[in-house]
């Protein structure tokens, strides 16, 4: 399983780094603009099902939990706040004030 994992990591990796294409001629244009089509006919469905499942499971999160905003995030520390682990930075209470009200 561990060989597996770093496999697929290393494949990634070395797969995943974005690469300049430039084309040489129309022909090879036309190609890079229809392999770029072929790439979204399979990642916008794979998207439209993820984004479809966080709906759902978003939905049931705030069902279950009578409404609270908060339980959508992971963690203690939330994106639009400052860390409360590094210590209270100069300005951080512009952070608190959209949620004064909702406490």
């Amino acid at each position: 399983m561990r060989r597996v994992l770093v496999a697929l990591v290393l494949l990634g990796v070395v797969l995943g780094r974005p690469a300049v294409l430039r084309a040489e001629s129309p022909a090879a244009e036309f190609g890079l603009a229809v392999g770029a089509a072929a790439g979204n006919l399979v990642y916008l469905p794979v998207k439209g099902i993820v984004a479809f499942g966080g709906l759902v499971l978003g939905s049931l999160t705030g069902v279950l939990t009578g409404g609270d905003v908060r339980a959508a995030y992971v963690g203690s520390d939330y994106a639009d706040q400052s860390s409360k682990a590094a210590g209270a930075a100069e300005g951080a209470g512009i952070y608190d004030i959209q949620y004064q009200y909702s406490r």
